[in-house]
């Protein structure tokens, strides 16, 4: 049967574990890392993820650049790595990814985050709720409720991006 896919992302041949790619990018292999990838503007929702970070029991990177970065920056729990032309390996090296964003169109991300097999946590706005559609992808939580979006990223830090054979279901997906 026929299937729409709306972005496709380029999978990679390669799988970098976590341990190598958090090697590589010089980062505590044994960290919890929540990473948000995106566009620094107010759509984006990256103040609900700084909202929330104190109750994240990880350190929370964010790559990316734009307009917010000054207001960003003024939050400890953040980490701004700026553009990376190429995320792949922060991907690789995450245990959450999180899209917090208040409108959405789709959500590249997010779709980027799951060919790496990492799991994502994402509002429930746009195309989200199509990309993230089963439990083993993912969490969707309200747009705008820091308690939930920090509730949802806990847990899925907590179980971690799972056995093999579940990173290669999200990779699949």
């Amino acid at each position: 049967s026929a299937q729409r896919i709306y972005n496709g992302v380029m999978l990679r041949d390669e799988v970098v574990s976590q341990g190598d790619a958090r090697k590589a990018l010089g980062l505590d292999p044994s960290a919890s890392i929540v990473l948000s990838v995106a566009r620094l503007s107010p759509e984006k929702g990256l103040t609900l993820l700084a909202a929330a970070a104190n109750d994240i029991s990880a350190s929370i990177f964010i790559v990316g650049d734009g307009p917010e970065r000054q207001t960003l920056s003024t939050y400890d729990a953040l980490q701004l790595i700026g553009h990376v032309n190429d995320p792949w390996l922060w991907y690789c090296a995450a245990d959450v990814v999180a899209v917090p964003s208040l409108t959405e169109g789709l959500g590249l991300s997010a779709i980027e985050a799951l060919s790496t097999g990492c799991p994502v946590v994402a509002t429930d706005v746009g195309g989200l709720p199509e990309v993230v559609s089963a439990s083993h992808l993912g969490s969707l939580v309200t747009k705008s409720d820091p308690n939930a979006l920090a509730s949802a990223i806990n847990g899925w830090l907590s179980k971690g991006r799972g056995s093999h054979e579940d990173e290669e279901a999200r990779r699949a997906y």
